[in-house]
């Protein structure tokens, strides 16, 4: 009996993903464990496997298709076997099992076997078929369009019947796309000397919109900030990686900062705390590291109980994690249970700024680079490294004073490194 291959939940915060690459095409044999394709989440790009053992009968979306969690994708069974129709498969909108009511659960792009409408399932329009269409004098309402291409030449003032005559086929999501970026099909009501570049959000970059919204709305917060005197953290840093070199091991600043940050979470306790429907004071504190990905994105893994962690442990795991999230291989385990996260734009020359929560957590700490300042000692000025670090705290869960107590000891460790072994 074949096999449905349903889409996978990729993250808590949005309800679809985007189909990015398609690793197998209708008619090749596939073995449990192979990859069939990926998906671009909120998070990540993520690999899906197969569960089923045979033969790919049918591909129901297309590259680009962003499609709902639990809508059926594909199906695989025995070479030759007769299908019902995809869609047939699918929940319905309602959830009933009625059998007269097979309805396709609402989703962004259709199934391409159920395309268009004018076909049987088991024989989409072709190309070949599409460019027989008459399409001269078509009516907007007859034009032949997924529902997510019409949302959004609705949003973008695209002429779909404008479009559709030029194409001459069925128009998809990307149609409109390309059209919007180069103009094609677009109703401008005046000329403008403004020129412009559009480009299509992805799903991270809508649902990072989408959340920092969120965080803004939802949660009152408060900055607090320390301007720690480098020295001995750089000293600190030097002595480690030249012990080190035998275990070809390199440390960073920002793992000497998670070491510290650790260490400080155990001396109060609310910082390992989320505030939620209930306050959770978590026993150890997992350190979230954000990094900026080469497509304009963000992602957040965590160094999970990093409290438990020696400096090496750190530096190895952040490591692995950071060369994961930038080629896209990173599992949904490795960007969940955060309890902190630590945004560092040091590297480009950043002195100091402010970051917005990444909830649910509650304190992230923006990471400036380090500044040679002019501090007087007796009679005297000397110039020694400082680093200013601003903290975003959660006021519904950590008042001023907790936070400026967890500012105190955090700046404490960085400047005296060996507190983080008391």
């Amino acid at each position: 009996m074949a096999s449905n291959i349903l889409m996978p939940a990729g993250a808590q915060t949005t309800a679809e993903s985007k189909i990015t690459q398609w690793l197998v095409k209708e008619g090749d044999r596939v073995k449990r464990g192979d990859i069939l394709f990926e998906i671009e989440t909120d998070k990540a790009v993520m690999s899906v496997e197969s569960f089923a053992q045979g033969t790919v009968l049918k591909l129901l979306y297309e590259e680009g298709d962003s499609v709902e969690t639990g809508s059926v994708v594909a199906i695989i069974g025995k070479e030759g076997e007769q299908i019902a129709s995809p869609t047939a498969a699918m929940p319905s909108a309602s959830g009933a099992d009625d059998e007269d009511d097979f309805r396709p659960i609402r989703r962004t792009a259709e199934p391409r076997a159920a395309q268009v409408g004018r076909k049987a399932p088991d024989a989409p329009v072709s190309g070949s078929a599409a460019k027989d269409l008459s399409v001269r004098g078509v009516k907007a309402e007859e034009v032949l369009a997924m529902p997510a291409a019409r949302k959004y030449a609705r949003e973008n003032n695209v002429d779909l019947a404008a479009l559709f005559e030029k194409t001459g086929r069925p128009l998809k999501l990307a149609d409109v796309e390309e059209a919007v970026q180069v103009g094609a099909g677009a109703n401008t009501e005046a000329d403008s000397a403004d020129t412009y570049e559009t480009f299509v959000p992805s799903v991270m970059r809508r649902t990072i919109a989408a959340r920092m919204l969120e965080s803004v709305k939802e949660t009152p917060q408060y900055t607090v900030s320390i301007k720690p005197d480098m020295t001995a953290s750089l000293a600190f840093l030097s002595r480690a990686n030249e012990a080190l070199k035998s275990e070809e091991v390199k440390v960073s600043l920002n793992d000497i900062l998670i070491l510290c940050v650790a260490s400080a979470a155990k001396k109060v306790p609310y910082i390992r705390g989320i505030y939620e429907e209930e306050i959770r004071i978590y026993n150890h504190i997992s350190i979230g590291v954000a990094v900026a990905l080469p497509d304009a994105g963000l992602i957040v893994p965590v160094v999970k109980n990093a409290d438990t962690l020696s400096l090496t442990e750190i530096a190895r795991q952040s490591r692995t994690l950071i060369e994961k999230a930038r080629s896209g291989c990173l599992p949904q385990q490795d960007i969940e249970g955060g309890n902190l996260t630590i945004s560092n734009l040091g590297m480009y020359g950043i002195d100091r700024f402010t970051a917005i929560i990444n909830r649910p957590e509650s304190v992230i700490l923006a990471v400036g680079a380090i500044q040679e300042t002019p501090v007087r000692s007796g009679d005297a000025l000397q110039w020694v490294p400082v680093m200013d670090i601003t903290a975003t705290f959660d006021h519904r869960l950590i008042d001023g004073a907790v936070g400026a107590q967890f500012m105190a000891a955090l700046k404490q460790r960085i400047e005296n490194p060996t507190l983080v072994l008391v």
